[in-house]
């Protein structure tokens, strides 16, 4: 009887154990043959691209096309666009390269940002089609997130790349104001509430021809501020409601000129330095109606007079440089705190410097 039970529990174990090792294979065979999941980037060539779209968080959509061999901002302004930062984002398109997929699950959009509401968003149009529509997310270990328009899955991209596309709105335009050759200037000239100063180039020499005298003329300071104004950039723009009035452009700003010669011919172009936002000088150029905005160290330059054009001894090395520019910091010697109009300053009594809070009255 015993033996009989013994007979029964080995046929009973037996096919437990054949049951368990079917069941064991039939998973492996369904995990081995479960597709491994996959993005694939729509093929498309860098030259191909003439329009870019790019909707970053916390940023007004930006829509640039290019006209010909240049680019052009079409929203939210018409204006030239910066070259290099429209390089920087075709060559980042260009050079899309996958290395695995971090994500498969729309639960994960958020934490990677490469949702509707965290990711920067970049459609890139071409000959009449959409070349790409993609969502850039986080960058970890050395990787950025991408997930296309549609898919739930997330690729996992080489390099750091949200950078080339989640930029505020100046560093897509063409910042540059004006660009002579240094060498190509022969005069200067600086008309603001010191009077008015008239500097001439003999050779590589320069020499004061008009204005009260300025001795000795730091000729060094001279002719940096000769090269600054050559090749001015702007660091933004005025706001929109910011006419020329507002900004201190008018009749009376401070004014400088500068006169030029060379292979293309005589020329001349003049600034307009009108009064300080925060940090920086309102500019506009004459003969363009755009208002721009310069460091407080190029606006102060531009509207220097004798205390700034006279050669000091020991010169500036001994004012303290801001370690980004490696210009003098704002307060030295070299880079006074400028003294405002009252209108510039309102509640604050005369000669308040900027960045001070006005006096209360009671």
């Amino acid at each position: 009887m015993s033996g009989n039970r013994l007979a029964i529990a080995s046929v009973v174990l037996v096919a437990l154990l054949g049951l368990t090792v079917w069941r064991l294979n039939t998973k492996d065979e369904k995990v081995a043959s479960a597709p491994k999941a996959s993005v694939e980037l729509p093929k498309f060539e860098r030259d191909a691209i003439e329009e870019l779209v790019l909707a970053a968080p916390d940023k007004p959509k930006v829509r640039l096309v290019k006209k010909g061999e240049d680019w052009q901002l079409a929203e939210p302004v018409a204006a030239k666009a910066d070259a290099n930062a429209v390089k920087t984002a075709l060559d980042k398109l260009g050079e899309l390269e996958i290395t695995g997929v971090a994500a498969t699950k729309a639960k994960n959009h958020e934490r990677l940002e490469v949702d509707a509401a965290k990711g920067t968003r970049v459609t890139a149009n071409g000959g009449g089609k959409p070349l790409l529509d993609a969502y850039i997310g986080v960058y970890r270990s050395g990787n950025s997130m991408l997930r296309l328009e549609g898919q739930e899955s997330v690729a996992t991209v080489k390099g750091s790349i949200r950078y080339a596309f989640a930029k505020e709105l100046r560093e897509w335009r063409d910042r540059r104001i004006a660009k002579v050759e240094t060498d190509d200037v022969n005069a200067i000239a600086f008309t603001n509430s010191h009077g008015e100063f008239r500097f001439e180039k003999s050779e590589d020499s320069w020499k004061q021809v008009a204005g009260p005298k300025i001795d000795p003329l730091d000729e060094t300071k001279l002719k940096g501020i000769v090269g600054s104004a050559a090749s001015l950039n702007a660091v933004d723009f005025a706001a929109a409601d910011i006419s020329a009035d507002k900004a201190g452009l008018g009749e009376t700003a401070a004014r400088f000129q500068l006169e030029f010669g060379g292979d293309a011919g005589a020329g001349a172009l003049a600034y307009r330095i009108g009064s300080l936002n925060e940090k920086n000088y309102y500019l506009q150029m004459e003969g363009d109606p755009q208002i721009y905005l310069v460091s407080n160290w190029i606006g102060g330059r531009l509207s220097a007079g004798p205390e700034v054009l006279t050669k000091k001894e020991g010169g500036d090395e001994a004012s303290p440089k801001d370690p980004a520019t490696g210009e003098p910091t704002l307060g030295s010697r070299a880079n006074p705190i400028p003294v405002l109009p009252q209108a510039v300053q309102p509640g604050a009594p005369p000669g308040t410097p900027p960045g001070h809070p006005p006096v209360s009255p009671h």
